[in-house]
């Protein structure tokens, strides 16, 4: 009986931790692609200023 608590009490701890991760990516992805978008923009006005 023990072990099955073990086994369910590890099984919830991954899950946790599963869903963490997928939180951190997606705000590190949301962040990415903002610092991108921040970067093709000024590279637009920089662009559209060279001319």
């Amino acid at each position: 009986m023990e072990c099955h608590v073990s086994a369910v009490k590890t099984q919830f701890l991954l899950m946790r931790n599963f869903s963490n991760l997928v939180q951190y990516y997606k705000v590190n992805v949301l962040e990415i692609n903002m610092m991108e978008k921040k970067l093709f923009l000024t590279k637009v006005y920089t662009s559209y200023i060279l001319i």
